[in-house]
């Protein structure tokens, strides 16, 4: 579905990254139009240690936020595991 980021192949994570924020009116538009784009990178800290999520939105109808953490590979359950540590954060 984002094809239009036009990215060569083979790609890491971080040009992906690159490619949505050039590209965020195009990528808002694919995910929907009721999110607000916050950050890049954002900051969570637990305790004394700091952690990052790669995009973080605002959903206008459902007042919630959304974290995107973008990954090129096939799932892994440990991507689950660490969004629900980034979601309670």
């Amino acid at each position: 579905m984002l094809e239009f980021l036009d990215l060569p192949e083979p790609y890491r994570e971080y040009d992906l990254k690159k490619a949505i924020l050039k590209n965020m009116k195009k990528f808002l538009l694919e995910i929907g139009g009721d999110f607000i784009f916050m950050g890049e990178e954002y900051h969570l800290q637990v305790g004394k240690n700091d952690y990052y999520t790669d995009l973080i939105f605002f959903h206008r109808e459902l007042q919630c936020l959304v974290a995107i953490e973008l990954k090129i590979d096939d799932f892994k359950p440990e991507y689950l595991g660490k969004m629900q540590f980034y979601l309670e954060a």
